[in-house]
């Protein structure tokens, strides 16, 4: 008991420190009506009469917040609502403009080996110091989330790898300054690794990509959106090293090719979900090598990659029978023949975006509601912005029960009348649509008259 009470003692400054946060400490009215519901009729206070075990079993399942104010109520509940086993897991991410250094110095001072996931999303004043002392610290950290951290280094980067061999989970997006460095760092010490988000990186080249690659073969996650200092080399070496990949976004990847997907498919044949959206240069033959080696494949996003028709998107559909989520936004050469095959073997896609596909009728939407379909489960279809689509499809939409949401923004040939109907016979039906207001000019008012300042002639 003496040695609990010592190290909450020495503790106390940085905790106080971070009991600062204005959003943590700035109401207690639900602290109150937890303590008032702890008293009996006297008054007294029950949970003093609890073992201490118990009272730290419930004030495990109490938040950030709670802790904080519960913290604020007496030295005994200070000593038991900050007791390391509470803060396994710690989500900062509504406070991320309170974070600072120092709060993030508490929470290793006071977690050590006690913290599992931290999530430090958005704290832009969090400095590599901070987080080198976290890594020192709480060495048994599974999931870290830095994403926004601008001014996390790749010295950071060198101690998580050194101290934190279960790291599961790190995701850096975000993060201008990590370089080819931090990541042979963490391919040499967080071997383990499942989840690893790069988003944004810009800074990190093939080199580092490789390394981590050819280590961490542990590999789930993979997200490189934005990382315009890749190549297409760099993403053979996902196909060659990470055999287990269920999810690879390489969105606004400009460098991808048909090639670069066709080594990912014929290494990731696990692949769940992978977005290619805004890989302008990919054809039909991507689409080709998924349906050939990725038969658990569920989500694909291919927004604005223009080259993609309908062989490739039949092709696929035959190939993927457990696609759920399609985005085909501005895939501009598709037409009716790709939703006719979906509705005969995709029958668990859920979600359907087909905004801007200029080329897509009434017929397609017919036939995706057609009681023959296969796409019964359709809940969600968006399709701003596809000129062909007229009221048919609205009525349409009166027979597909499972439908849940529709997107119909700048459909020009749908009418006003008819949503009206829709709404009216499916209320729970979500649609987005918008109707421009007509204002018509006021009869028997001439139009004014302009005067050209040059020359101060009238202007008709």
């Amino acid at each position: 008991m003496s040695r609990r009470k010592t190290q909450t003692e020495e503790s106390a400054p940085l905790i106080d420190a971070e009991l600062e946060i204005p959003s943590l400490t700035a109401s207690h009215s639900s602290s109150e009506s937890l303590f008032s519901s702890m008293s009996d009729d006297e008054g007294r206070d029950l949970i003093n009469t609890l073992p201490p075990e118990l009272i730290m079993k419930i004030m495990s399942f109490l938040d950030v917040v709670s802790l904080c104010r519960c913290a604020q109520v007496s030295k005994a509940w200070y000593s038991l609502a900050l007791d390391g086993s509470n803060w396994q897991r710690v989500d900062l991410f509504n406070f991320q403009r309170d974070v600072t250094d120092e709060v993030v110095e508490g929470l290793a001072h006071r977690c050590r080996g006690f913290l599992r996931v931290l999530n430090l999303d958005g704290c832009r004043s969090v400095e590599t110091h901070s987080i080198v002392r976290l890594a020192k610290s709480c060495n048994l950290i599974q999931e870290l989330i830095l994403k926004g951290c601008v001014k996390v280094t790749d010295r950071a980067l060198k101690y998580i790898a050194n101290n934190c061999p279960n790291l599961q989970l790190l995701d850096l997006s975000e993060g201008p300054v990590v370089t080819d460095r931090g990541c042979a760092y963490l391919s040499k010490g967080v071997q383990t690794l499942h989840h690893l988000y790069l988003a944004w990186c810009t800074s990190i080249t093939t080199i580092g990509l490789r390394s981590i690659c050819s280590s961490c073969r542990e590999l789930r996650s993979l997200n490189l959106k934005g990382c315009d200092q890749l190549d297409a080399d760099a993403l053979k070496s996902i196909g060659m090293h990470c055999p287990r990949l269920q999810r690879l976004n390489l969105a606004h990847c400009s460098f991808v090719v048909d090639s670069s997907v066709t080594a990912i498919a014929n290494g990731c044949h696990a692949l769940e979900y992978l977005c290619l959206s805004q890989c302008g240069s990919i054809t039909g033959h991507s689409l080709k090598s998924l349906g050939l080696n990725c038969p658990e494949l569920r989500t694909l996003e291919v927004a604005e990659c223009s080259f993609l028709a309908d062989e490739g998107f039949i092709f696929l559909s035959e190939h993927c029978p457990k696609l759920t989520h399609m985005d085909l936004e501005e895939c501009e050469l598709i037409t009716d023949e790709t939703l006719r095959a979906f509705s005969t073997n995709c029958p668990s896609l859920q979600q359907l975006s087909l905004s801007y596909c200029h080329s897509i009728t009434d017929s397609g939407i017919a036939r995706l509601a057609h009681p023959s379909s296969a796409t019964g489960s359709l809940r969600v279809l968006e399709l701003d912005n596809c000129p062909q689509i007229t009221d048919d499809s609205v009525s349409t939409f009166m027979d597909m029960p499972s439908l849940e949401r529709v997107e119909l923004y700048d459909c020009i040939q749908i009418s006003r009348d008819t949503v009206t109907r829709l709404q009216e016979e499916r209320p729970q039906l979500i649609v987005h649509i918008y109707f421009p207001p007509t204002i018509l000019p006021e009869a028997g008012v001439p139009p004014r008259r302009r005067r050209c300042r040059c020359c101060n002639c009238v202007v008709l």
